[in-house]
Parts: C-alpha cells; structure tokens; sequence
C-alpha cells in the first residue's frame, strides 16, 4: 500500500494529522484536474466540492485502488456535475 492510501485510513480512522497530509499532498494534483477538466476559474470551488464529497467517504476507503485514484474519480465526479449543470 502507498503512502498516501495510508494517510488516507488513517485519516478515514479520524487522524486530523493525516487528514491535512492527505489534503495537502494532493489539493495541486486536484486543482490541475478541474482546472483542466472544466476551467482555471472554477478550479478553487470545484477543488473544495472534491474534498466536502471525500472527506466524508474516507471512513469508507478501503484501498480498493490508489488513494490519488480514488480521489480524482470523486474531483471527475464533481466536474461532470459542474459541466451538467452549465449545459442546463
């Protein structure tokens, strides 16, 4: 298992500590995704929906994959949304 799927139960386990770890390792990686995904403006909000939709899901993370996989499918996830809404 990868450093950051650790960081990711334990932090799932209620470890603030890891919690900011897990964030600040990869909030660029985020940021870029939905940067390019949706746009560079929408990156910030779309960036913290990732995160309100994760941190909660964390207590369920069972290291089925990478955690920076798992992480990027929810920032997908909230992007898809984003642009759905746009196209309404």
């Amino acid at each position: 298992m990868d450093e950051l799927s650790s960081l990711a139960i334990a932090a799932g386990r209620g470890d603030r500590g890891a919690l900011a770890r897990f964030v600040g390792e990869t909030q660029g990686d985020v940021w870029r995704l939905c940067a390019h995904l949706v746009d560079p403006a929408a990156a910030d909000d779309l960036t913290q929906d990732t995160y309100l939709r994760a941190i909660p899901a964390l207590r369920g993370f069972r290291a089925d994959a990478p955690a920076r996989t798992w992480l990027l499918a929810i920032a997908r996830r909230a992007c898809a949304a984003e642009i759905g809404a746009r196209s309404r």
